[in-house]
This record gives structure tokens, sequence and C-alpha cells, in this order.
């Protein structure tokens, strides 16, 4: 965090963490024995006007977000008397307007993007489903964050009890990371924090004439020095040509034909061309320049290895950057930074292309084991498909520190899994993995794993790729106080299915894509098990049933079982126990072949 105002006010969206975030604010700056006060303001109004479910139910919004105001505005005046760093926290729908001595940090997770249902806060709208009331609320809010704020931080899923990520946005820690910065439309309202903040140990700042209007540019170069700035031609005729780039990098796009610019220091590449990489390489490798840098869309693991294979023949003037629409190759840009001239970093959910790293994230990755290393040789991974909402990074990364081992999210779908592919992260570095849906069966059939429920949902490289299944240890801890002679219905299952048939035998089990009978027996306990991936497909229980309990093996706050709770009005259980119990026995298996 690079302002130095005193007054800080956290806004986002609901569910964000905003509340846990402003804890560890005040536990990280205790541990660093420095003064700083902290408020939430919900829990000012609540502790001075009682319930906020009940001043909604009974008062209404408008009458509540008076209230708001006046608590804020009250905190306010309190800051500023003791002049000394505060932090306060305001709820999601706070949208007034702050003074110009207050700092406003955005605070987001990517699972932001996937939706949130709240079965313990106010309901805003009662004729709308939980979700849609989200998403309908988020709109707006996006745009009045947007307008408003100062700096924003990108918190890690999952349960966190201390992260380096948050220490380094709050200045509490310093690092020094191979990374360079594109600077974006949205950066030059707020660039004199970006470069107070990242001047130190950045590479370059990235001016793409693509992205910035020439007087943004302008505005940019004037405050940047002249050695740390990256000119990226990627427009015919780019005003970039006017500029002074003496004692600069420039980038030019091989698919720029009119320039005036000979001899380039960099010679890029976005585009496959007539859809060969072998043809785009032999093209790109023909131009005059001191670096050759690949950025193409890669479609596949085994386009990733040739650009891999490529990159790595002759790393000095070779730069490789895979690109994607959705993200997937992040993890490999993450791993090979440190040999790579140009690698970029985000500090926000997009950054200029989706496969830049999360700022946040890097911070938390070991560094190699040795003064002056280059980096981690080996990495651990979460594999399957969708992965932005899972916990298992955060969760595992700290077990993995051990390793010196970063833990990425390797997005691969059913299809793409086979013992090529396997063998091809071997060479890249991978030695461990958590997999999860939809690849825990086709798992079973590539590893060295007798397990009975012939599904891996845990892999290792000791001499060969050995596999087991932990869910059961999981399953049992997440069903444990269930009344066995009580009605069970199990809805869904996947790669969990015969390991919940060894828990719950004497459970029905419905499959999620034929459902259940007209006059299917209403359930006491209903264990949901049917990712929000998957409901395309899938049907969901009769609404006639009257469950006392939901049961979820999922965990995530978008979770289709949350909605069933809030439908049926009755109890819900998240699978947060099912994945801490499980990842603990994961912890167990990796570490009797890693320590070897």
């Amino acid at each position: 965090m690079s302002s130095q105002k005193l007054i800080n006010v956290l806004i986002g969206h609901r569910g964000v963490g905003k509340s846990s975030f402003l804890k560890r604010i005040k536990k990280y700056y205790d541990e660093q024995i420095q003064n700083v006060h902290v408020y939430d303001l919900d829990e000012e109004i609540e502790n001075s006007e009682g319930s906020i479910t009940k001043i909604f139910l009974e008062k209404g919004e408008d009458y509540f977000r008076k209230l708001e105001r006046t608590q804020f505005e009250r905190l306010l005046e309190l800051s500023r008397s003791r002049k000394q760093k505060t932090f306060i926290s305001v709820g999601a729908g706070f949208n007034d307007h702050f003074d110009s001595d207050v700092n406003v940090i955005w605070v987001r997770r990517a699972s932001d993007e996937m939706g949130r249902v709240f079965l313990n806060r106010p309901r805003l709208e009662k004729n709308i489903t939980n979700l849609e009331e989200y998403f309908k609320r988020k709109s707006a809010r996006d745009v009045y964050y947007s307008e408003v704020y100062d700096e924003q931080i990108v918190l890690r899923e999952g349960k966190i009890d201390a992260d380096d990520g948050e220490r380094f946005f709050l200045g509490l820690i310093e690092r020094t990371i191979p990374y360079s910065y594109t600077i974006q439309a949205n950066s030059i309202k707020r660039l004199e924090l970006i470069l107070e903040q990242y001047d130190k140990w950045i590479n370059f700042f990235e001016i793409r004439d693509d992205v910035l209007t020439q007087e943004m540019a302008k505005r940019a170069v004037e405050k940047i020095e002249q050695k740390k700035i990256l000119y990226s031609i990627r427009k015919e005729k780019s005003y970039l040509q006017s500029f002074d780039l003496k004692d600069s990098i420039v980038d030019l796009a091989l698919e720029v034909k009119s320039c005036d610019i000979k001899k380039p220091d960099i010679v890029s590449c976005h585009e496959k061309i007539e859809g060969s990489i072998d043809k785009t390489l032999k093209i790109l490798e023909s131009q005059n320049a001191r670096f050759f840098k690949l950025a193409i869309p890669i479609d596949n693991f085994k386009e990733l290895m040739i650009g891999h294979k490529w990159w790595s023949k002759d790393k000095r003037k070779r730069i490789f950057l895979p690109m994607s629409k959705n993200g997937r190759w992040s993890w490999y840009r993450s791993h090979f930074c440190f040999d790579n001239f140009l690698s970029f970093f985000k500090d926000d959910l997009n950054g200029s292309a989706m496969d830049q790293p999360l700022l946040t994230e890097i911070i938390n990755y070991p560094r190699g084991e040795e003064e002056g290393s280059k980096g981690p040789t080996f990495f651990a991974a979460i594999m399957g498909s969708p992965l932005s909402e899972s916990w298992t990074p955060t969760f595992q990364q700290p077990f993995f520190n051990d390793y010196d081992m970063p833990v990425y999210r390797i997005q691969m779908d059913e299809d793409e899994l086979t013992k090529e592919v396997l063998d091809s992260l071997k060479t890249l570095g991978l030695r461990a993995a958590a997999v999860t849906s939809p690849l825990k069966k086709k798992m079973f059939q590539l590893v060295d794993d007798s397990n009975e429920f012939l599904s891996t949902n845990t892999i290792v490289y000791g001499d060969s790729w050995k596999g087991t299944n932990t869910d059961i240890f999981g399953i049992a801890e997440l069903v444990k106080n269930v009344d066995k002679d009580s009605e069970i219905a199990v809805w869904g299952g996947g790669g969990t299915l015969n390991i919940l048939k060894e828990a719950i035998p004497q459970a029905k089990f419905y499959s999620a894509r034929e459902g259940a009978g007209e006059n299917a027996p209403s359930p006491k306990y209903l264990l949901w098990a049917v990712g929000r991936n998957r409901m395309g497909e899938s049907v969901m229980p009769p609404k006639n049933w009257q469950p006392e309990f939901v049961i979820d093996l999922n965990y995530s706050q978008s979770s289709p079982g949350m909605e069933l709770a809030d439908q049926y009005r009755c109890q819900y259980f998240s699978g947060e126990k099912m994945f801490f119990m499980q990842g603990e026995k994961q912890r167990e298996f990796w570490k009797k072949y890693l320590e070897r």
C-alpha cells in the first residue's frame, strides 16, 4: 500500500472477506509493533443500534443507509483526531462519497465473478433468488467501486491466517521479484501510487499504444525513469514513434507493417501465422532484433511444450509468454519468470492479459533454496476444472514451503489428461498434485494407485507417479454426526460416488442428470454432490421434499447446495470440514515420498 494517507477504507462485494482482512491488518501491524486502529462499520452499527437484519426488516434499507453514513462520519472524525493509521471496512452497499484525505482500497477475489449465496445476511429482494440478487447488485456496485477506489488488492481464495501478499501490499515487508507491469487506462488516475509501490524493484513499466491514448502515455512517461520504460508498439503508424525512445526498451509487434524503427530491442508475435507454431517461430526469428518474444494463444499442452522447448534452447534471446482466454497458463508464467527477460504481473483480476500472475499470489511463492537462485525447480498443483474458487493453493502452500515448491492452479479438462501430458508436466517440474473434478477417474488409470474406489485425488512423483484417494477421510468427517437410521439422499457424486457408497451405504443415491421420481420419499439429510459447473446438465431435487439438513460436498459460496438450503429453509453444512480433513491426509501421503 503506497498511500501515505492515515485513513483507509475497505470497500468490496458481499462475502469477499473485508472483515477478516481487517482483523489480519490489525495482526500484521501488531507484529511490527506499529499503532493501527481498525473498525468494522457493520459491527459499529450493531453495537449501537442492534441487529442489522432486524433494522432491514423493521425500518428498511434507506433507514439503514442513513445510520451507516452517520456512523461512518463519526469514525472519520475520531480517526482524524487521533492522527494515526486507521482502517475502516464498510458494507458492500455503502455508496456515499469519500473525502480527499481518505484512501479507498477495493478488496477483491476471483470468486467475486462466480457469485455468492448468503443464508445469514439480510435479503434485499426476496422475489428473486439469492444468487440473482447478488449479481443484480454486483453490476452497479462494480461501477461505483471502479470510480472511487485508489488502490486495490485481490485476496487469495480460502481461509487465510497470514499472508505475505497482504503484508507486502500494506508496505510491512519488502520483496524483489523479476516482473514488469503494464500501465493501463485505469492506472493513470493512481499512477503516483503505483510508481511509489513498484518502482523500487520493478524491471519495466510497459507503455502500450493499444492500451493507452497518446495523452495518457505522455502523462505516464513524464513520471517514469526512462530506463524503466518498455514501449510496446502494437498499432500501425503508432504515436509512440514520436516519443523519445532513447535509453528505453522498444517492443515491436510482428503484426505491425508500417513502422520507422528498423531494429527494435524486441520483436514480438501475438497470433499464430497461418495457424502454425512452427511457421510462426521461423518468421519471428528471421527478424532483426535483440530478443524474440512469443506471446501467442496456446490451445493445449502439446503447443505449450513446443513453445517451452523453443524458449529453453536460448533463454538469453527468447521470451515465451503463453496466452489464453481464461488465464490457464498463469502457472507456467509464474514458474519460469526468473529465466524470462520479460515477465508481467497483474494487481487486479484481468491485467493486460489474463495469464499474467496475480501479485498477491506471487509474493507467497517460495523463491528458491539458495542465495542467487533463479527460482524453485519443482512445483505442486491443483489439477482440474474449474479452479478459480479452489482453496488448495492457499491451504497447501505452507506445507510445500518446506520443500521449496509453489502451488499452482493447472486447469485441465478430462479429455486433455493423458500420460503424455502428465510426463510433460513432470518435465516442467510438477512433483505433487491434488486432483479434483473432472479428472479423478481418469487419473486413476494413469498412476500407480490400487484404492478400491477407482478414483484418485492425490498424486506424487517418486520413481513413478503414485496416487491415492483421501476423500474417504473427508467424507467420513463430513457425515460423522449424521443419524444413520434416518432417510439420507445423495444427489450426484461424480468421482466421489464410490466413496459415498462406502461411507453411507444405507443412503439412496440419485443421478443428478436423471433426478428423482414424483413419489421419491423426502429425506432428512440431503447430501449435495454437484458442482456449479455441472448444473447445465443436472436437475434439481423435488420441490416438495422437506429435508432438515443439506450437507454440501462443496465449500464455495456459489454452491447450488446453498441455494437448496435457502429454498428448503433448512440447516446447511458446507464441505469445509471435508476439504480440510482430506487435505491433511494428502499432506501425509505427499510427505512419505517428498522426504526421500
